[in-house]
């Protein structure tokens, strides 16, 4: 598993799903189908979804989110986590490749997660250069932060285990 969720044990995002769902559904009854209301919750069921281990309804939300015209990094990343996980690579690969093309933040990141799904394809040596990348960017990365330890660009440095 390419992301650990042990950081998350003991809390209570299945609850805070349910709520977010409803808050969804109030949304759409209330007529503000396809406006920010329902877009903003469906952006954080898919991040609390995904948090709770609740692929399915992780997906869904993204799909939701997507279709209300919100093409989010973050959401397609974590998409493309879930789909590595359950073993559809093609649709994993699918996304990091979005993700990649599209953003320029925490691309150690996603050359982590491509090179992990390279490597589960079985293609060893496009999986070596992403992670070779990986390596690369991520000691950009670092730099970055010592020359400028704010908290401004600590956010974005992504926590993940660096084994290939």
């Amino acid at each position: 598993m390419v992301t650990e969720r042990s950081e998350f044990e003991g809390e209570d995002f299945n609850s805070a799903a349910a709520d977010l769902e409803r808050a969804i559904e109030v949304c759409n009854r209330r007529g503000y189908e396809g406006t920010k209301g329902p877009l903003y919750y469906s952006y954080e069921l898919a991040l609390v979804s995904w948090k709770a281990g609740n692929d399915e309804v992780a997906l869904r939300a993204v799909d939701d989110a997507i279709a209300l015209c919100k093409l989010d990094n973050r959401l397609l990343t974590a998409a493309a986590e879930i789909h590595l996980r359950q073993g559809n690579l093609q649709e994993a690969l699918i996304r990091i490749s979005l993700v990649i093309a599209m953003d320029q933040d925490e691309l150690s990141y996603n050359y982590h997660i491509l090179g992990e799904i390279e490597r589960q394809l079985g293609d060893e040596e496009r999986a070596s250069k992403s992670f070779v990348e990986r390596d690369r960017l991520r000691a950009e990365e670092l730099e970055v932060i010592r020359e400028d330890p704010d908290e401004d660009t600590l956010w974005w440095v992504p926590n993940i285990p660096w084994e290939s």
